[in-house]
């Protein structure tokens, strides 16, 4: 057995729950192998070629890291030779590698907006990735590049009291590198402000860090 189908064979019952359902409507005599085949296919959806990789929640230490391209070529594999139970629960299993990268990078993203409305430096720095690739370009300000010089940047920047609300939050992610966008909303006392933000993260020893964020000018009703 492959380390992939190793690592799928532990997925949840729901997963098999849903294997189960499918191989037996793919049995059933009065549906012909091709519709099955083509039903498969569109839940299956288009799944990107990451080379990202990821180990299972629930795999040993004896397991080898599963990659994302791994998992589709091997569903692809099962499609081609209808082996419809085993692409069903590989389906899942790229679905659920997706999703938990775009929820560790919301939650990273979060944590950088906590530290920024609260003035915690300390946080600031936790969230902070390493590397001569670490950049940030505040509003009207040229580029900064370094850790150290970036975190003095928010030093400087994170005084006063102020609110941060977030808009328009999307978000895209890989195993191992991941991108928020979203408008900024800023509330000091009497003044509020909008900013649009671009924010680059990158999976670090295990944990996501952010290495780029560049804000600007928030477009008038004229898009200039």
């Amino acid at each position: 057995m492959s380390a992939a189908e190793s690592c799928l064979a532990r997925q949840s019952s729901h997963a098999q729950a849903t294997c189960s359902g499918l191989s037996r409507r793919v049995r059933h005599p009065s549906q012909s192998r091709h519709t099955a085949k083509h039903s498969l296919i569109r839940r299956s959806g288009q799944y990107p070629q990451l080379s990202s990789r990821h180990r299972c929640s629930s795999a040993t230490s004896a397991d080898a890291d599963v990659t994302l391209t791994s998992l589709q070529a091997e569903l692809e594999a099962a499609v081609s030779a209808e082996d419809y139970q085993r692409a069903a629960n590989l389906r899942d299993a790229v679905t659920k590698l997706q999703q938990d990268s775009t929820a560790a990078v919301t939650e990273a993203n979060r944590r950088f907006y906590a530290a920024f409305e609260h003035c915690n430096l300390q946080a600031m720095k936790e969230i902070w990735g390493d590397g001569d690739h670490v950049q940030c370009l505040h509003p009207a300000a040229n580029c900064i590049e370094g850790r150290e010089d970036v975190l003095e940047s928010w030093r400087l920047v994170m005084r006063g009291d102020f609110q941060i609300r977030l808009e328009n939050v999307r978000v895209h992610a890989t195993q191992t590198s991941g991108y928020v966008t979203c408008v900024e909303v800023m509330n000091a006392g009497n003044a509020t402000g909008r900013t649009v933000a671009t924010n680059i993260f990158e999976k670090q020893n295990g944990e996501w860090k952010l290495i780029l964020h560049q804000g600007g000018p928030f477009p008038t009703a004229s898009g200039i």
